[in-house]
This record gives C-alpha cells, structure tokens and sequence, in this order.
C-alpha cells in the first residue's frame, strides 16, 4: 500500500520529503485519500480543501509516476502493508484509451484497474490454463446437471473433492491443508472461477461456509458432495444444509 510519493509532489510542489508537503501531511492524517488524478485529488489541487471531513475512506491511492499516460499505481490489496514496487509500462494507445474510459464507467483509478487484471493474472489466468481449466456458463451448467440422476450427481461431486480438490488446491498453493482449503474455496472457485458467491465465518471451533450458486438442486448436491470428500481427506467431517440455490457447510475443528 502506497503511503507517499517518491519524488516532487505533483500537488505542492516540493520534494516529498520536505516537511511542509501537503501530501504526504494528508497522507499521514488520512491514509485512504485517493491520489491526486482522482476526483478528490483534483478538488485539493484547486484548493478545495473542504472536502476533507466528508472524505470516504475506500481504497488507499497516494501514488507515484508509472505508467505513460497514467499518473499513479496503487495496491489494490486492503490492509497489506507490504512493499510496492514502482515498473515503467508502455500501453498501447487503444488500451490506454479503453483504461480510461473503463475506469470513468466504474468511477475508479486507472492505476486500480491495472492492479486487478494483473493480481488476476498472477493469481489466475497464469495457472488455470496449466491445469486445464474451461469457463462454463450457469445456464449450461444447470442444464449439464438437469440431465443426470441425482444419484450420478451426488458420485461426480464426491469424486470431484477426492480428486480435483487435493490437486488444484496444491497446484496453486503448493500445499494442501485447511488454510489453503479456504483460499481455494475464496479465491479459486468464488473469486475467479464465479461457480459460486461464498461466504467464510469462523466462531469457536465451527466454520460455516455459504456456497450461492442459483443453478439448481443437482447443483447443490453436486456441491455438498464435494465439500465433504475434500474435508474428509483432511480429517474432518461437514456437515451440509442443501437448497436450490446454496449450500450451507459447517465444519468442527478442534
């Protein structure tokens, strides 16, 4: 996360460093002001001082010079203090214009929009291909399952958490256990993957796991199966709440 600039403020106009710079004082106060290109950046250079009390605290953009025709980067990560590092890109002239636009639709950074589709890449599109991952739509996936008896359903989910699971959990995160478990859960088939909308909450010894689908009770089926193989070879039981459009796990630890 991008705490203050390198190099001379582009909105008081002295060397970062300086104790009188505007920025970095605000950055100090405030750390979640956006940078100077967004909407609140431009206001403060104006002189527009006021809009300080009312400022939404959402995604933290102090920035620094990177990429031609982009004034600043930041991490789009919430609550990582890790080090930024500052690249120099060249973008082609159409993909820095559909950048613009696409951030002036979304009503966001440029810089941010950057960020995600590479964190996407990093995390995602890099590896899926490598292990033979396909996008399938809801529809056609809710129609796939309407086909098979209930039965066949229930075996393709357990066989899926036996297999599939162990295998892309360590492939992405080099290990299998309950913490990249729960990576995958979040990033690799919510996230990513969209299969489902999901949902972690952690109180005493129980996981809940909310898994939102809407494509059906076969789905669901398919789902609660194949939670409950991939707990297992993990040494723990789930038990599962199944409905049209989502199943509920929840998993004792001790």
């Amino acid at each position: 996360m991008i705490l203050g600039y390198f190099g001379d403020c582009d909105i008081c106009k002295v060397s970062a460093s300086a104790p009188d710079c505007t920025t970095n004082k605000i950055a100090s106060d405030r750390p979640n002001l956006v940078g100077s290109t967004s909407l609140y950046g431009k206001k403060l250079r104006a002189g527009k001082s006021d809009i300080l009390p009312s400022f939404p605290t959402t995604i933290a953009e102090i920035g620094v010079p990177l990429v031609q025709g982009v004034s600043q980067i930041a991490n789009p990560r919430k609550h990582n203090k890790a080090k930024s590092t500052t690249r120099t890109l060249r973008l082609e002239s159409e993909l820095d214009e559909g950048l613009s636009k696409l951030a002036e639709k979304d009503n966001v950074s440029v810089n941010l929009l950057i960020n995600k589709a590479l964190t996407r890449y990093v995390e995602w599109d890099a590896n899926s291909e490598k292990f033979g991952l396909v996008s399938v739509s809801k529809r056609l996936l809710r129609t796939l399952f309407e086909y098979l008896p209930e039965k066949e359903v229930r075996d393709l989910g357990t066989r899926s958490g036996k297999e599939g699971g162990p295998e892309m959990v360590t492939f992405f995160y080099k290990k299998f256990d309950l913490d990249s478990l729960f990576k995958a859960f979040e990033n690799l088939t919510s996230k990513y993957a969209n299969h489902f909308k999901f949902e972690h909450h952690f109180e005493g010894k129980t996981h809940t796991l909310v898994m939102k689908h809407d494509t059906g009770l076969k789905a669901s089926a398919y789902y609660a199966e194949s939670v409950k193989a991939v707990f297992a070879l993990l040494g723990l039981k789930a038990k599962t709440t199944e409905t049209e459009a989502q199943v509920v796990a929840t998993v004792n630890v001790d």
